[in-house]
Parts: structure tokens; sequence; C-alpha cells
């Protein structure tokens, strides 16, 4: 159990740590990419200040207001699609590195250690629910935990979920990088 945790505690810290790598490489970019941005309407709206000044000043107030108004709404909306590519960047990465886990062999023992843990929290009368791709660890989980193991196609990219009755324990890999996601955005600002 310990091992699992550690094994669970390392491949987060890993993911942790590549997410701040990524979020560090996100503010660099954005920060730039903003800045270039606002240079170019700042270049581009004082020439049509200076135009408008000659023709109208009435007309000036009004026209720019509006202008810059739109252009940093623009601008904004720009950045936030660039982070939010960004970000699906880090995801696919993050996904592609959990995909790997699942087969490694480091993941029979996460699964058995989960449905284990999943089991103690529920007790024996338990369903255990893993992937299709997992049905061959079903024998040693059953043998394990003493409870029947089912397929879930709910299940995408790994982990188990143990129910009993109407209550759920969800230790599933993709609920585990759905919180971290979610983390992620509220974390880093990230909106997508």
């Amino acid at each position: 159990m310990v091992n699992n945790e550690r094994m669970v505690r390392d491949f987060v810290n890993a993911i942790t740590d590549e997410v701040n790598e990524r979020r560090e490489e996100i503010e660099k970019s954005s920060v730039k990419y903003v800045e270039g941005q606002l240079k170019a309407a700042e270049a581009e709206i004082l020439e049509d200040v200076f135009l408008e000044i000659n023709r109208k000043s009435a007309e000036i107030k009004a026209s720019v207001g509006k202008e810059v108004s739109e252009k940093a709404s623009e601008y904004r909306q720009s950045v936030l699609s660039h982070r939010s590519e960004l970000a699906d960047e880090v995801y696919n990465k993050a996904e592609k590195k959990i995909t790997e886990f699942t087969k490694s062999e480091k993941y029979e023992a996460f699964l058995i250690n989960s449905a284990k843990n999943a089991v103690e929290f529920l007790g024996k009368e338990s369903v255990i629910f893993v992937r299709k791709d997992d049905l061959s660890y079903a024998e040693k989980i059953e043998k394990a935990t003493g409870c029947a193991v089912q397929a879930d196609d709910g299940i995408i990219i790994g982990g188990i979920m143990a129910k009993r009755g109407n209550i759920i324990a969800d230790d599933t890999l993709d609920a585990r990088f759905e919180k971290e996601k979610e983390a992620f955005r509220e974390n880093y600002k990230i909106e997508i």
C-alpha cells in the first residue's frame, strides 16, 4: 500500500512538475505574445488617431474609444485562444505519459492496490470495474480482493472504479487526470 501511494505520489509529482514547466512556458509565451500584439495595436491606433485628428476632432474621441475597446477585446480573445492551445498541448502530453504508465510493469500493482483500497473502503460486497483492456488483470484483482471484476466502457485511460449499491469509489486514472486538469485551469487561469 505504501509502494502504491509512493508510485501514485511520484506519478502525480512527475505530472505536476511537467505541468509547472509548461505553465511557465505558457506564461512567458503569453507575455511575449501580448507585448508584440500590443505594440502592433499601438502603432496601428496611433496612425489612425493622427489621421482622425486632422479631419474631425469631435469624431476622434468616439472613434478611438470604440476602436481601442474592440482591439483590446480582440487581443484578449487572441491571448485566450493561444493559452488554450498551449494548455491542450500540456494535457495531451500528460495523457500520453499516463497511457504509457498503463503499459508499464507497475500498472498491475497499481490496479491491485487501488482495488484493495476501494474494497477496504466499500467492503467485500463491492464490484470492481476496469476498462476492457484491463480485463487481463481481472483474475489477479479478484484473488486479491475477493470481489468480482467487470468491464466498464466509461473507463478510457485506466484504473479502477468500485461500486457497492449506490456508493462509488472512483480511482480511475480518467478521474484523477480530470481533477488535475481542473486544478491546472484554476491555478493558472486557463479558461477553455
